[in-house]
């Protein structure tokens, strides 16, 4: 007996007015150790798929401008032996010290289980104390120690000179228009 075989159908991206690419972003774990981690999807609406440009994408160059900053901090905090999610924390803790973790969580972009690995790294460096919150028993509080004072301080210059190194021929009416077009940006995909 003889059974038609139904013809395979395609989807083309004509017919799909959104599709995602996936942006790369490397975490570094432990000292040497680099993954690939494919994450966050940009949408791109298309009305042909002959007339995207990856490397025109916005969401594509802002991935990429952020991949190469973050490794550019690596290589500069590297000597110091914290990562650039633990300079966040140092820096947020300088503006308010004594931030409930939770709020903290918040400030740095991190979910909890990841603030708290980014903590327990730094208390056990001395960077960092956790006290109980006395207005919640749940929660902690989390403080600067001197030592992690004296590294943010010891790194202000470091980080202050690859700003300037990554902003290098830009004018300052360019930058300003850049922070207004990338908080715009972000908005829009909250």
């Amino acid at each position: 007996m003889h059974s038609e075989v139904e013809p395979q159908r395609t989807m083309s991206f004509r017919s799909v007015p959104i599709f995602f690419i996936s942006s790369i972003f490397f975490q570094y774990l432990h000292e040497k150790t680099l993954t690939l981690i494919v994450t966050t999807s940009i949408y791109a609406l298309m009305a042909d798929a002959n007339d995207f440009k990856l490397n025109q994408s916005i969401g594509y160059l802002i991935t990429i401008a952020g991949f190469r900053y973050k490794g550019e901090i690596w290589k500069h905090l590297k000597p110091f032996d914290v990562t650039p999610e633990q300079w966040v924390v140092l820096n947020c803790l300088s503006t308010e010290d004594g931030v409930c973790q939770r709020e903290l969580a918040e400030r740095i972009v991190k979910d909890q289980p990841n603030t708290t690995r980014i903590l327990d790294k730094m208390e056990f460096k001395g960077l960092i104390r956790r006290l109980p919150d006395p207005r919640d028993r749940r929660a902690f509080l989390v403080f600067h120690t001197a030592e992690g004072k004296r590294v943010r301080e010891e790194l202000l210059p470091v980080i202050r000179n690859l700003h300037k190194s990554s902003i290098k021929g830009f004018t300052d009416e360019e930058i300003t228009l850049l922070k207004k077009l990338l908080e715009r940006f972000t908005g829009n995909l909250s």
